[in-house]
């Protein structure tokens, strides 16, 4: 980001819940005890666990900040081969299976939170995304409160419904009575029906805790009854094996253990994964940090940096349209690729091998040495760990950003918040009376990927450079006649506020993000043009020339000067 907060912020829990699902199919998922059911992903009609496990963290990386429309694409493009080559088929099953993961993620990060700290919030509120798409009867329950301790938490904590975007709140018990003194003063003032109070206490709450909500005369329904419900208990997430355990008699239990012991996942048996073993050699789920707001990274986020590929021998003076032909029979073996089952490894190569062909020969090369300048009270091990990622990320910059573009006195300063920032220091010049940029200083939180700090450095490049006046005529050029939209409209889950804008454009359809058409105010000197375009030329080169060939010559002109 520029100065301000350009995303929601990550939540990490929400990610190391995702990673810690135990990929399985149908047939395993149907023996499962409902207390596990929540902790497996399931994709229906897929049985082989290395396509279940690449999906399952692909929508881990979500939380950690990536975005949601491009994360959709990558999994619809891993799905392709199961759905015979039908795109739109695809397409339909990884929204579902993106929006429902890590939407269930959240808000089990959120429900632990809450139950941490009940104490404090002995009430919790239910809110809904009141839009043309919400459900009657969860707008109806938009705004109910109820004690945290309700059973109707364990059945109807959102997402509770296919598509449901709902969420829960805490609420101190001072706000739980002011809530009631309020309503009853409409009530006496007949502003407001009885039905309609927020708080529930009595016979509502016993009748919706049954199932029944009743917010009026023609506005009553059957929750349990409804068309797409979904339940599960958030609880079941955190809950131990013996916890499990004790709610089965002893044959039952013995013989769901000898039947989740012949069971394998990955060179594990389903009885060694429940009770939190992984795989030898596999990344464990990442240590929680400090849990925030929300696209939470996971420390360390599998980031998607690119295989290290060999010194490139590029012949310096080269013109954008000698890189781009050079280039185009990667991007063709890689359309190729598409049409089949491609692995993971395959993309990175095929990626690495782009990346090596447009980047500066040795010859043209500088270095940018981004120094960490402050880290937290007593953590060096962490100040050492930024200092390793901001290096590889300076590194591979060097490898593609002309030297001149390089931003002079640009630091690290590693917080305890989850955002990332850049924030630009100026001075007043007294002879010209206007201030004059000096400094940047990157702001990131240690668990943050090293795509964040590429694109935070490529702020500070914006900012420093003429960079920003050739992205902002590219932009005028891309969205020409288009209107500027809300994001949290474009992204209906994300937590974006209402003067956050966009031009929609073709980003996503082009294999990037509506966030690349961002607006900031003029005097900022900031777009996103510049910095999810350079995500995409270090970290997805082949992709990008591939997707979006206009926006990847617009970077590769700006980025070495051509």
């Amino acid at each position: 980001m520029a100065t301000w907060l350009n995303k929601p912020t990550p939540h990490a829990e929400a990610a190391k819940q995702i990673r810690g699902l135990a990929p399985v199919d149908r047939a395993t998922f149907d023996r499962l005890p409902d207390e596990f059911k929540a902790s497996a992903f399931l994709i229906t009609g897929i049985a082989a666990h290395d396509v279940l496990q690449d999906v399952r963290d692909m929508i881990a990386v979500i939380p950690e900040g990536q975005d949601f429309e491009e994360t959709q694409l990558r999994v619809a493009a891993r799905l392709l081969p199961y759905f015979g080559g039908r795109e739109k088929s695809a397409l339909a099953r990884a929204k579902i299976l993106t929006r429902a993961t890590a939407f269930r993620a959240y808000n089990a990060g959120i429900h632990q939170s809450l139950e941490n700290s009940t104490a404090a919030f002995p009430f919790r509120k239910r809110l809904a995304v009141m839009d043309e798409r919400t459900r009657d009867s969860h707008r109806a329950m938009d705004g109910i409160t109820l004690p945290a301790g309700s059973p109707f938490w364990r059945s109807h904590t959102p997402p509770d419904a296919h598509n449901c975007r709902c969420y829960v709140i805490g609420v101190s018990r001072a706000a739980a009575e002011r809530m009631k003194r309020e309503d009853d003063a409409k009530i006496k003032a007949g502003k407001l029906l009885p039905e309609r109070r927020r708080v529930l206490e009595g016979l509502p709450l016993k009748q919706l805790e049954s199932g029944i909500l009743n917010r009026g005369l023609s506005e009553q329904w059957n929750l349990n009854q409804e068309p797409g419900r979904v339940q599960w208990d958030p609880s079941t997430l955190m809950m131990p094996m013996e916890a499990v355990r004790q709610r089965y008699d002893a044959q039952t239990w013995s013989d769901f253990e000898g039947w989740a012991r012949g069971q394998d996942i990955a060179g594990l048996s389903l009885w060694d994964w429940l009770a939190g073993q992984r795989p030898a050699g596999t990344t464990p789920p990442p240590p929680p940090v400090k849990p925030p707001v929300t696209p939470p990274p996971a420390p360390v986020a599998p980031s998607k940096t690119p295989a290290t590929p060999p010194p490139a021998p590029a012949p310096t003076g080269r013109t954008a349209d000698q890189i781009t032909t050079a280039v185009q029979p990667i991007v063709q073996r890689l359309r190729e690729a598409r049409t089949r089952k491609m692995e993971p490894e395959e993309l990175a190569k095929i990626n690495a091998e782009a990346l090596a062909t447009i980047q500066l020969s040795t010859a043209e090369r500088g270095t940018w040495d981004i120094k960490v300048a402050r880290t937290l009270s007593g953590r060096r091990k962490a100040n050492r760990e930024m200092e390793k990622k901001m290096k590889e990320a300076s590194r591979l910059l060097a490898t593609v950003l002309h030297p001149s573009l390089f931003a002079a006195n640009t630091t690290v300063a590693e917080t305890d918040s989850l955002r990332a920032e850049c924030v630009t220091i100026s001075r007043f010049d007294p002879v010209t009376r206007t201030k004059v940029m000096v400094a940047n200083e990157i702001r990131a939180h240690i668990s943050r990927p090293i795509r964040t700090l590429i694109h935070e450095a490529c702020h500070a490049v914006e900012t420093m450079s003429d960079v920003y006046e050739s992205m902002v005529a590219f932009r005028a050029k891309r969205t020409a006649g288009e209107s500027l939209q809300q994001l949290r409209k474009l992204y209906p889950m994300m937590n974006y506020g209402p003067g956050e804008v966009a031009w929609e454009d073709e980003w996503v359809k082009r294999g990037g993000s509506h966030y690349s058409g961002k607006k900031y105010p003029d005097s900022w000197r900031a777009t996103e043009i510049f910095t999810k375009g350079m995500e995409r030329l270090i970290l997805e080169t082949a992709e990008f020339a591939a997707d979006d060939p206009e926006y990847f010559e617009a970077i590769l002109k700006a980025a070495q000067k051509l």
